[in-house]
């Protein structure tokens, strides 16, 4: 009994470690900072799930584009008409690094393209995702669309 009550506390110290790293997480902090924009925007069902799905395949192509074996879903293919150029990038030293910096600006330039004219976005979206950058280390004046160089801190 004593071995089962030892076991139980490890496995729970373990699971709370897990889900606190998840919630600090670069992924979390932009899923939340959607949901937040989501919330300060008119309610939009149809919307709002077409900006889920751009936003979050904009975080998995991010995410991917640093992987060696997933797939992409919208660089270097054609979508619905659409072709999105991509030629590879250069891996570099820090690959997570500069994976949560190209996830960080998609789910930026997502957020900000969708909710720019939503009832929130002064008093609450704008300030929020300004802050999240900075915060994360990066320039919200920064525009370029070439990645190929990796990380724009680097």
């Amino acid at each position: 009994m004593k071995r089962l009550i030892i076991l139980f506390c490890i496995l729970l110290s373990l699971s709370s470690t897990r889900q606190v790293m998840a919630q600090n997480s670069v992924p979390f902090q932009w899923s939340q900072a959607m949901l937040t924009a989501i919330r300060n925007d008119f309610a939009r069902p149809p919307m709002t799930a077409r900006n889920l799905f751009h936003f979050s395949l904009a975080m998995y192509d991010a995410w991917a584009a640093y992987d060696s074996v997933a797939s992409t879903v919208f660089l270097g293919k054609t979508f619905n008409g659409f072709f999105c150029p991509y030629n590879g990038i250069v891996q570099p030293a820090d690959i997570e690094s500069a994976r949560n910096a190209a996830m960080s600006f998609a789910a930026y330039r997502i957020i900000r393209n969708r909710y720019i004219n939503s009832p929130g976005w002064n008093s609450v979206t704008n300030n929020m995702l300004n802050t999240l950058m900075g915060e994360m280390g990066y320039d919200v004046n920064f525009t370029s669309a070439d990645y190929s160089g990796g990380d724009p801190k680097a």
